[in-house]
């Protein structure tokens, strides 16, 4: 009995290593692909990006074969997600679109996608890391993320955390863009050309981090308090060539918080623009005056 278990472990290790030697560089997915049968090439694509991911090398790619919802996933080693030919992702509940959480510093890209929560679904994209010394690298790309009821795209991660996201639409929800992190302070995001609306809290909020926005519009956050962009706990903000337009508060910087915002910046048609939140607003951004209600 003893000799056999101990053949039949031997077995499965050997198969698991096995499957690992196989693990493809660039893997498929499609909307007729069969997931228990899949291999993970164009010939036999698999239907969901979670069971590709696990066919996929580190540091590989899973691209799509046509338009199609491949499901929710979590990703936990450098990947790269392509959604270009109509890749979405579709999730609901108290859920995560993408899941970013590694155990050790990774690079992840993600691509083309649409990524709906179809008015239920919580976060579209939230990355975490536990690890302090894992670097995390994160760029979002051509994306639209909508129908989430949380956050579009969080951070809420120990780890020293860089994301770009860049041509981006991000429609919804409490959070449009959200950082949370510890006194450490070292997040460091990126918006270009990304347009944030819609938000019931705020449409960009950052804690403890440093965050570049340009060429972006913040605009159509709307509600009690609800401010365009929103600094907390020791965060730096540098705004250059972006519109804070039709939002409750344009701006709210709190105490230990410092905004830029540079001379091709316009503040303007917020019901206030720059509110005293208590922090330093700085920069030769325009401020037009508040509409009245």
């Amino acid at each position: 009995m003893t000799l056999n278990f101990a053949r039949t472990a031997a077995a499965c290790l050997l198969l698991f290593a096995a499957s690992l030697s196989a693990q493809l560089t660039h893997t498929w997915v499609s909307a007729t692909g069969i997931d228990a049968t899949c291999t993970g090439a164009v010939a036999k694509p698999c239907a969901s990006f979670n069971t590709a991911a696990i066919l996929t090398a580190a540091g590989g790619m899973i691209s799509v074969l046509g338009p199609g919802d491949y499901g929710a996933i979590t990703i936990t080693k450098s990947l790269t997600i392509d959604g270009t030919g109509g890749g979405s992702i579709g999730f609901a509940g108290d859920a995560e679109g993408i899941y970013v959480n590694p155990s050790a510093s990774v690079n992840v890209v993600i691509r083309n996608l649409t990524v709906d929560g179809g008015g239920t679904g919580s976060n579209a994209i939230y990355i975490a890391s536990a690890g302090t010394a894992n670097i995390v690298n994160v760029v979002i790309d051509g994306c639209h993320i909508e129908g989430f009821t949380n956050i579009g795209v969080g951070l809420a991660s120990q780890s020293p955390t860089y994301v770009a996201v860049r041509n981006t639409a991000i429609q919804g929800g409490v959070l449009g863009v959200r950082t949370f992190q510890g006194t450490t302070g070292h997040d460091h995001v990126t918006l270009d050309h990304v347009t944030v609306q819609g938000a019931t809290n705020a449409g960009v909020f950052t804690r403890n981090g440093n965050m570049d926005i340009t060429n972006s519009t913040i605009s159509g956050n709307i509600g009690t308090n609800v401010a365009g962009i929103q600094a907390d706990t020791s965060a730096t903000l540098n705004v250059q060539s972006s519109m804070i337009t039709g939002n409750t508060n344009g701006v709210c910087i709190f105490a230990s918080s410092t905004a830029v915002l540079g001379s091709s910046t316009t503040v303007a048609d917020n019901a206030t623009n720059i509110e005293a939140c208590g922090g330093s607003v700085g920069g030769s951004g325009s401020a037009g005056p508040s509409p009245k209600l």
